[in-house]
């Protein structure tokens, strides 16, 4: 925790759901981030979680819409 505080965290990309929802974790904390809407990098929150839930869900209803 004192080594990110220092040098910052060092942010490696966890195996992502859909291409424009990417998640990252810090390799010495193990505190996970997302980016938000305009491409920074935000803590992954509840509110974030939920937020990607919801795209996720969105994207697949369109999907099988579009399979019929």
């Amino acid at each position: 925790m004192l080594r990110c505080k220092i040098k910052g965290h060092e942010l490696t990309e966890l195996a992502t759901a859909h291409v424009q929802i990417k998640r990252y974790e810090c390799c010495h904390c193990k505190k996970q981030y997302t980016t938000d809407g305009y491409g920074r990098r935000v803590s992954l929150t509840p509110y974030w979680e939920k937020n990607h839930q919801v795209f996720l869900n969105y994207f697949q209803n369109q999907q099988q819409a579009a399979a019929i």
